[in-house]
């Protein structure tokens, strides 16, 4: 096989990290392999969904060890996948589940990179997971005066207060 491939034309600069916040991302890849201390390591790839930064990637991983646990459990609730108990995962049904990401960008030396600080649902995810929670969402909520509205009186919370002084 011959492939003509023109190297002038490489990318020579540097990528800078993305902006921190919550970002909607979906699970590219998933690659396994061990830690020093011989753990289970999954390297998750995510991609930016919306915004500025879409198409864009990010790589965290998770180890599979006992204090690393938490970290787990957090991305497969993420996910929509089953967080308690004995789990097996199959990281191929993994691509393409989306969650919202909290990411931050930290100092390596002298270089920026991202890091993903947190793993939350998506609202699609929350939903399927409680649909309980979802019919009271939908239910029509009262409206009570806020602070800055003019109220006759004190409020019952007010007036328990100064009841108890």
């Amino acid at each position: 096989m011959q492939v003509t491939v023109d190297l002038g034309a490489a990318f020579s600069g540097t990528i800078e990290p993305i902006k921190p916040g919550r970002y909607v991302a979906s699970v590219r890849e998933v690659r396994q392999s061990n830690t020093q201390e011989g753990a289970t390591k999954l390297g998750v790839c995510l991609r930016v969904e919306h915004g500025d930064f879409a198409g864009r990637l990010l790589w965290t991983n998770i180890v599979l060890a006992p204090t690393a646990l938490p970290r787990l459990r957090a991305f497969l609730r993420a996910i929509g996948e089953q967080a308690e108990g004995t789990v097996t995962l199959d990281t191929l049904k993994w691509v393409g589940r989306k969650l919202t990401v909290k990411v931050g960008v930290e100092l390596v030396g002298d270089k920026k990179r991202n890091v993903i600080y947190k793993f939350l649902p998506t609202a699609a995810v929350r939903a399927q997971a409680s649909p309980k929670s979802q019919a009271a969402e939908e239910q029509p909520r009262s409206r009570l005066p806020t602070a800055t509205q003019n109220t006759e009186g004190p409020t019952a919370a007010t007036q328990d207060a100064a009841d108890t002084q």
